[in-house]
């Protein structure tokens, strides 16, 4: 199996401090339309059986929070992986200790 894909993803994000303590930040990535295809070919001779232009919809969201204890910093994921829902896995997914010196 060949799988091909052509996007050009574009991604908007923000990041705010809610508290002196709490940093909040959400994006949301979604490829353009126009310039999105995507091919699947199986066999050998090579057959194409899924052909999309433009391709499906691949909206991701992902959000984020930071809390900050003077010169400690704990970052994790609320919401990551493209996932749209929230499952006991994608709550704090990825984690992150900063220490400023």
């Amino acid at each position: 199996t060949t799988s091909t894909t052509f996007a050009l993803p574009i991604t908007l994000g923000l990041e705010v401090d809610a508290a002196s303590w709490l940093t909040l930040r959400g994006s949301v990535t979604q490829s353009l339309p126009l310039v999105q295809s995507s091919k699947t070919s199986t066999g050998s001779p090579s057959t194409t059986t899924s052909e999309l232009a433009p391709g499906g919809n691949d909206t991701t969201f992902a959000a984020g929070a930071g809390l900050k204890f003077n010169k400690v910093t704990l970052d994790g994921s609320l919401l990551a992986s493209g996932s749209q829902t929230y499952t006991s896995t994608a709550l704090l997914g990825q984690v992150g200790l900063t220490y400023m010196f």
